[in-house]
């Protein structure tokens, strides 16, 4: 099964542009929470559990980020409108 990678973002675009950042915090923390469960750990996402998976490293494994995905669209249609 194919999904679009904009999904997220088509569903939420029309949101208050704060939304993004916020979605985006959450989901990095419900990841790092879950890739330290799976080392047996239990935290909250955050503290260590940032400093071994930085945002850096969630986005060369493909995570993208809701908040420069609709900055980069909000560029593009700016472009085109002017």
């Amino acid at each position: 099964m194919v999904t679009d990678p904009n999904g997220p973002y088509d569903y939420y675009q029309h949101s208050v542009a704060n939304v993004f950042a916020l979605l985006d915090g959450y989901v990095r923390r419900r990841l790092r929470s879950l890739l330290a469960k799976r080392r047996g750990r239990t935290v909250h996402g955050t503290g260590a559990a940032h400093q071994r998976w930085p945002n850096a490293w969630l986005a060369r494994h493909g995570l993208q980020s809701l908040k420069e995905l609709h900055d980069w669209k909000r560029t593009i249609v700016a472009l085109r409108t002017h």
